[in-house]
């Protein structure tokens, strides 16, 4: 088939696109929040599609009439500012959600229409989705949150500045898709055009052909158990994670346990939790890292405690799935379970409690045939559903059909396996 020209709207981890472009000095050196829309990109730029991209960064709010462009053979990036402050007044411009994104909408607007894609594909059906429905452009919203369920766990004003936007969007879009089953179900009555389930892609997915089960740890040997978060509180639940963790050294005494986010940095909120109780060096903070280094430091880890109440996908875990290493999550906490194959890939628990989290992780770490089963099952979902293969199988034909009609026809809720 004819290649189309792609525009993927979302937050980029521009440090990751420099390698696509000829003037990298351009943009803007703090990484961003999602590695998964690299992993879309590099996967359409194989298959000989021209992508044009398009984001928001903070660093460039001082001048917020500036939109940084950066391009090379198929590939081009269109950066524009974002306004620091969601609600308070910087420097005499109010918050961002006070106007609901309007400046940030208009100048993601005028970079699509400038690019002129065949399709834009927003990622995420706020901002990104409405300015891509504003461009006028043939679209594809994606969503990757349940607004409602968010507001729910953060009642604020920004979260429900939030709400609104993804009301307006939906409302308005006419080839939506979710990243799982339980997050179409969730967003279903916001849209009457129907929902295509098309999971996220996993970066770590590129040699899954050659990949093979893992063994358990022999008892005799270090156990390294880790657990990445995005966040701290309620919502991502990382006591509970850190209390099972505690508890499981007092039967596994060589277990390593290894702590991945922001907030497991000098001075942040889980750093300071493990210098309270007293971890010791079993305990390794890691900190932020990028996407990278959390798929090589998933590749010498045996189990993943994954233990939020709630997700709508859960990236973490699809990436431990594609390296063969089991899981421990929750059995309500959202996709979780569709994600994992309803536990194929590891163990279920009510992650609430630290007790399960820690019995689970210690009966799968100690059982070397299910331990073989689970990491076995982890790798085939990740080929056959998560790998970029699989993934943009799905979107290309979304980005057809979109770009092919006027109208698009309503859709199903489709259920992948």
């Amino acid at each position: 088939m004819k290649p189309l020209h792609i525009g993927i709207a979302g937050p980029i981890e521009t440090c990751d696109v420099a390698q696509w472009v000829s003037n990298p000095e351009v943009l803007p050196q703090a990484a961003q929040s999602s590695t998964l829309l690299i992993t879309l990109i590099r996967e359409l730029l194989s298959r000989g599609h021209r992508v044009s991209a398009f984001s928001l960064d903070a660093s460039l709010a001082s001048n917020m009439e500036s939109t940084v462009y950066a391009s090379g053979g198929r590939f081009s990036i269109y950066c524009a500012p974002l306004r620091r402050r969601s609600i308070r007044t910087e420097q005499g411009v109010r918050g961002r959600i006070l106007d609901l994104y309007r400046l940030e909408r208009a100048a993601l607007v005028a970079a699509m229409r400038r690019a002129a894609p065949d399709v834009v594909h927003a990622h995420w059906q706020y901002e990104y989705g409405w300015a891509a429905i504003d461009s006028g452009i043939p679209h594809v919203v994606t969503c990757h949150d349940a607004p409602w369920r968010v507001l729910r766990m953060m009642p604020n004003a920004y979260r429900f500045g939030r709400l609104l936007m993804a009301r307006h969007v939906l409302g308005r879009a006419r080839v939506v898709t979710a990243v799982s089953p339980y997050l179409a179900q969730a967003v279903s009555g916001m849209t009457t055009a129907g929902i295509d389930v098309v999971p996220n892609a996993t970066a770590g997915a590129a040699p899954l052909i050659a990949r093979q089960p893992r063994q358990a740890p022999p008892p005799s040997s270090p156990a390294h158990v880790v657990m990445i978060s995005s966040g701290w509180g309620k919502l991502k639940n990382e006591v509970a994670g850190l209390r099972a963790m505690q508890r499981m050294q007092q039967f596994h005494p060589r277990l390593q346990c290894h702590l991945v986010g922001p907030d497991f940095g000098p001075g942040h909120a889980g750093a300071r939790w493990v210098a309270e109780n007293g971890q010791g060096q079993s305990f390794h903070l890691h900190g932020r890292l990028t996407g990278a280094e959390v798929q090589t430091l998933l590749g010498r880890m045996d189990l993943l405690i994954h233990p939020s109440l709630e997700e709508s996908f859960g990236m973490t875990l699809a990436e431990a799935m594609s390296h063969g290493v089991p899981v421990v999550a929750g059995a309500r906490s959202g996709g979780v379970a569709w994600v994992t194959g309803n536990g194929a890939a590891g163990r279920l628990v009510d992650v609430k409690s630290a007790h399960q989290i820690c019995d689970a992780s210690l009966a799968l770490l100690g059982s070397p045939g299910e331990y073989r089963n689970c990491s076995q099952s982890g790798l085939v979902r990740a080929r056959e559903v998560f790998s970029p293969a699989a993934v943009v199988d799905a979107f290309e034909a979304l980005y057809r059909r979109a770009s092919g009609a006027a109208v698009a026809q309503p859709q199903t809720v489709s259920r992948l396996a």
